[in-house]
């Protein structure tokens, strides 16, 4: 059976960089089922063994950024704002992210898979990452269409305002038209630049 949104989000994702001469890895992570900490453990896992095998694999141990789509980019956004030294990311590139498990950004699934729908303030408290932007936090690429009717782009704003107002580096794309889950296969809209929008903010923040 393929998985057509990994294939879509993970796999053409990875190929496109590696078209523009960039190492990429895709993460299969485990479905949290209110076990809040499974997700974020795999991505620092993950993370750990890029940087401990960086050298072997010829890999800028300075250069290694994190991107994820919807459900995906809440763990790439939770990964850049929870990391410790052996599993931080250089950057994050967020692509219409879950954001805020607080019920006014309505999360829907992600909220109720991760944490359960009756969880404590502080655990929700806690994986809401727009809670834990500070200066150190990476810089950071966010694509969001208005349109979107799955993840509300307040999710978005809400981080990006946190971004700015702790001074962090980032560029936040907005496109009127796209939905959601767009990846990157053409609709005819503006939208279907924001990988060409993306390569030139890595270049310009000296990434690639």
């Amino acid at each position: 059976m393929v998985d057509w949104q990994a294939l879509k989000e993970g796999v053409e994702i990875a190929r496109w960089f590696n078209n523009i001469g960039v190492t990429a890895f895709v993460l299969y992570y485990r479905i949290p089922f209110c076990h809040s900490e499974v997700p974020l453990k795999d991505a620092k896992t993950a993370m750990q063994i890029i940087h401990r095998n960086a050298k072997e694999w010829k890999l800028n141990k300075n250069r290694i950024g994190v991107i994820g789509f919807s459900a995906g980019g809440y763990l790439a956004a939770t990964l850049g704002t929870h990391f410790d030294q052996t599993n931080k990311p250089d950057f994050m590139v967020l692509m219409y992210p879950v954001i805020s498990l607080k019920k006014i950004y309505t999360p829907n699934g992600t909220r109720k898979n991760l944490i359960g729908e009756n969880a404590s303030e502080k655990l929700e408290n806690f994986y809401s990452n727009e809670l834990h932007v500070s200066r150190k936090t990476l810089p950071t690429f966010i694509v969001h269409a208005e349109d979107d009717n799955v993840v509300s782009i307040e999710n978005s704003k809400v981080f990006n305002e946190a971004l700015k107002k702790n001074k962090v580096k980032s560029e936040f794309i907005i496109y009127k038209l796209g939905g959601h889950g767009f990846g990157m296969r053409p609709q005819g809209l503006d939208v279907d630049n924001w990988p060409d929008k993306l390569q030139k903010w890595l270049k310009t923040q000296s990434l690639i």
